[in-house]
């Protein structure tokens, strides 16, 4: 079984959520819905990604999901259309855990998957190949209440122009970056080159 399982029909968007997991380590499987109730039955996975404008009926595989998973919960994030706040109402009515609009459910999904060696959802953090990331490229929010998160700022994709905010220390003239996007890397600087 899969460690998350993604119910996630539109193809282009299913493989960059695979390609996300795979570069976290983490085991995702893109399943249609009836083939995601089926094998969450015997063995259920950590997480169950649910897109809300599918066109079989996302609210009841969540509602069954969760029915068919109360003595051992599993947790089901959905997204959906920022314009479609109705379906997270709905889904949320079901039993989903989170639900986020497509473009914070992207811009979080590395979080949201977690990472390698079964870090817990909410957790993870960016790993390249070669391991895990530098704590500059990570950029975890510290608990020490005596040192403020570094500023959000705003950085662009060199490769495909999206655009994404990150905690960049002020400290670190350098940033390392990896578009979720297009998936090439980057060293960022200050001053707008790489």
């Amino acid at each position: 079984m899969s460690d998350v399982i993604a119910v996630v029909p539109d193809l282009f968007f299913a493989v960059r959520i695979q390609g996300t997991a795979r570069a976290l380590g983490v085991d995702l499987r893109t399943l249609r819905a009836e083939a995601a109730l089926r094998e969450s039955r015997d063995d259920p996975p950590r997480l169950v990604i649910v897109d809300l404008t599918a066109r079989h009926d996302p609210i009841g595989l969540i509602r069954a999901l969760k029915e068919l998973h109360v003595n051992r919960p599993i947790r089901v994030i959905g997204f959906y259309p920022h314009v479609e706040r109705g379906l997270r109402e709905a889904a949320l009515a079901a039993g989903a855990d989170e639900v986020l609009p497509r473009s914070a459910f992207t811009a979080q999904l590395a979080t949201l998957l977690g990472g390698e060696r079964g870090t817990a959802p909410g957790t993870g953090l960016l790993h390249s190949a070669a391991g895990p990331a530098s704590p500059t490229a990570s950029a975890p929010m510290k608990n020490d209440p005596s040192s403020p998160p570094a500023p959000r700022v705003r950085i662009s994709c060199p490769g495909c122009g999206r655009n994404d905010y990150v905690r960049w220390p002020e400290n670190e003239p350098v940033y390392h970056w990896k578009c979720f996007n297009c998936g090439k890397e980057f060293d960022l600087t200050r001053e707008g080159s790489h």
